[in-house]
């Protein structure tokens, strides 16, 4: 019985260890599934982690694309921004700028006229040129030495006049000896007393001069040291370009003939469009008789300061009036009621010949324009001396070369 008792205990172990290792072996293949899943859900995720992390990243690369697309758009912005400022500004910078005779200004200043500045000093017109405004009074700039030319450009022209400028015949002036030493008489004079051979000069009565040129008889003043022609140069020198004003004869009679410049100073027409100083006498006689000359922009200036040198019949040097003590007494055109006429204190008798170009002709009655020998940096130009019928004054106009224009002859 005890055998029997112990085999079926030891059949009982063996059955269930057959049993535990039945169960171990079919457990195996699940923990084996479990474990294998486990890694591939690990790799899942990691593979889902590296998608995410690489879509992050694409993200954060487009995010960054784009940010640097709009700050380089921008920079753009800022660049055209700024290039539009800067266009902006230099329109406005070109717009601001405006040109008298060839010459730079401010409009907001001065105002252009006839090509010469005109500035406002306490509501009274000044011309910047030669005067300046000093606390509402005008004042006489310090102007260049009687002695000294004006300060110009050396000659850069390429051109030689030709041999046949114009150049007027020795032969035909007669000079009578009276122009030298005009004679003095009575005082306290007016231009009123003047006839056809005396003539008031400061208060005091002198006899003309006179020369015959071209087949015309000239008067002749005497003004301080200098000795001018009382009367416009009418003298046709059959060549060049020089008209009566609108071309009519009774004109020149009246106001004498105009000249371009290179005609008065005969010269080549190839001096029109070129720097010819070097061609340019000291004096210079052009088509002035023989011994008279163009008169400088210096011989001008002597001019102006002796007549506003001061005497008790001048006012003051504050308030010019060279132009009114040099204007004839009767010609010039009234200024809103005001007569344009002058006092002619010295016999020099100026009238608003006007000026002409290209076949139109204007300003007669109003303006007078004289050309000197003097030329302007720029090299079409060369200084006209003017006078106005609305003003007190003269001056200085650089013009183009071709305009016609005046001429008063000087003894040299």
């Amino acid at each position: 019985m005890n055998k029997v008792k112990i085999f079926l205990l030891m059949a009982s172990m063996v059955f269930a260890v057959i049993f535990a290792f039945s169960c171990s072996s079919n457990n195996s293949p699940e923990l084996v599934a479990q474990s294998s899943s486990s890694e591939d859900m690990a790799q899942s995720s990691s593979s889902e982690w590296t998608a995410q992390s690489s879509s992050s990243e694409g993200t954060a690369h487009s995010s960054s694309s784009k940010w640097t697309a709009q700050s380089s758009s921008s920079e753009e912005m800022v660049q055209s921004s700024s290039s539009e400022w800067t266009a902006q500004s230099s329109s406005s910078e070109t717009s601001s700028v405006s040109l008298c005779a060839g010459e730079e200004y401010d409009p907001d200043i001065f105002r252009c006229e006839y090509g010469e500045l005109v500035g406002k000093c306490a509501g009274r017109d000044y011309y910047p040129a030669y005067q300046i405004c000093d606390g509402g009074v005008i004042k006489n700039k310090n102007e260049p030495s009687s002695s000294s030319e004006l300060s110009l450009p050396s000659s850069s022209s390429s051109s030689i006049p030709s041999s046949s400028s114009i150049v007027p015949s020795s032969s035909s002036v007669a000079v009578s000896s009276s122009s030298s030493m005009p004679s003095s008489s009575s005082s306290a004079c007016t231009a009123a007393n003047n006839t056809q051979t005396h003539y008031c000069s400061n208060g005091t009565i002198k006899e003309y001069g006179f020369v015959d040129y071209g087949g015309q008889r000239y008067k002749t003043v005497e003004i301080g040291e200098q000795v001018w022609f009382a009367e416009n140069l009418n003298y046709n020198p059959g060549t060049g370009n020089s008209a009566c004003y609108s071309n009519q004869t009774s004109n020149c009679t009246t106001y004498g003939r105009l000249y371009n410049w290179v005609t008065a100073m005969s010269l080549s027409s190839n001096c029109n469009s070129s720097i010819c100083l070097d061609l340019i006498q000291q004096p210079h006689r052009g088509i002035c008789p023989s011994g008279w000359h163009i008169p400088s922009y210096a011989d001008y200036d002597k001019l102006y300061r002796f007549v506003m040198s001061g005497t008790s019949m001048r006012e003051s040097s504050n308030n010019p009036m060279a132009g009114k003590y040099l204007k004839s007494a009767t010609g010039w055109n009234d200024n809103q009621e005001k007569s344009g006429n002058g006092t002619d204190d010295y016999g020099f008798s100026a009238l608003p010949g006007g000026n002409g170009y290209d076949g139109n002709f204007d300003y007669v009655g109003n303006f007078g324009y004289w050309w000197s020998a003097s030329e302007h940096e720029i090299r079409f130009y060369a200084l006209r001396w003017r006078i106005y019928y609305y003003h007190d004054d003269v001056g200085w106009l650089p013009d183009n070369k071709p305009v016609l224009a005046s001429v008063r002859c000087l003894q040299d």
